[in-house]
């Protein structure tokens, strides 16, 4: 198979300070164009320093940003995505009244996917400390071999079941 017959790989990377894209051509393992940028996605905590929370539609904004900035003519060539993010984090989507958490505009290029801010709530990050230790014992024990720490996904969702702050 060519490039030409949908062989290129977009290489997608959702980091917790910015969004990097590649197109890869596999045949040769070359980075044949990319893009990067600054999600500058912070937002303030109710936790102060212990929270750590980032806005969901600045970080899909920088996605869209980088993948626009990538040759169309290479983007017509993609067969195959990979895509990785934070470690641990988490988000909630809302599903309520009928509201969907993706709306479409159409674009010359077809559709650009953008998140309403009020369908989703703030990205918790893998950094977010606010369950203590004394928290995080009075969880469930896990049935494997890791403990639950703070930051993680699950033990956040407890802290909000617990605390009801979204």
């Amino acid at each position: 198979m060519s490039a030409t017959e949908g062989n290129f790989v977009l290489g997608i990377d959702i980091g917790t300070t910015s969004v990097k894209v590649c197109i890869v051509d596999p045949n040769n393992k070359q980075v044949i164009c990319k893009q990067a940028k600054d999600t500058q996605a912070n937002v303030p905590s109710e936790m102060g320093s212990e929270g750590n929370k980032q806005d969901v539609p600045k970080i899909i904004s920088a996605l869209n940003s980088c993948v626009s900035r990538l040759p169309k003519d290479h983007l017509k060539q993609v067969g195959k995505i990979g895509i990785c993010g934070q470690m641990h984090g988490i988000m909630l989507w809302c599903n309520k009244n009928d509201k969907k958490a993706w709306d479409c505009t159409e674009t010359y290029m077809g559709c650009r996917f953008e998140v309403p801010k009020e369908n989703v709530s703030a990205l918790y990050t893998w950094q977010d400390s606010r369950c203590d230790r004394s928290f995080l014992d009075k969880l469930p024990v896990p049935r494997c071999h890791l403990a639950a720490c703070s930051g993680y996904g699950c033990a956040t969702l407890f802290w909000i079941a617990k605390n009801r702050r979204v």
